[in-house]
């Protein structure tokens, strides 16, 4: 099922197909679909967010006082591509936080 979806996609993005025009000549119904790409996202989305926190650590031993706007900017010079609402809700997260002194 899961290669289904590959094609389905690539059929989608290369040949601009309409979704409802693909399913019809597959084995796969419509919220099997949508379930299979988002799980799919998710997951993409969660190993982007590891290496980022990688990231994000070896620069908070670097400099432990950076701020969630300083790591972004320092992200931005590593070649991350990172909203800074990302980076400040990946280092509540992980207690990442400096505070106020």
């Amino acid at each position: 099922m899961e290669l289904e979806a590959e094609v389905i996609q690539e059929l989608r993005q290369e040949n601009n197909f309409k979704l409802q025009e693909i399913l019809p000549f597959t084995t796969i119904d419509d919220d099997t679909y949508q379930h299979e790409t988002v799980n799919h996202f998710e997951s993409a989305k969660r190993q982007c967010d590891q290496k980022i926190l990688m990231s994000i650590n070896n620069i908070k031993e670097k400099y432990p006082k950076y701020g969630y706007r300083s790591v972004t900017k320092e992200l931005h010079r590593l070649g991350f591509l990172v909203n800074h609402k990302r980076v400040l809700r990946l280092m509540k997260e992980n207690n990442l936080i400096c505070n106020r002194s």
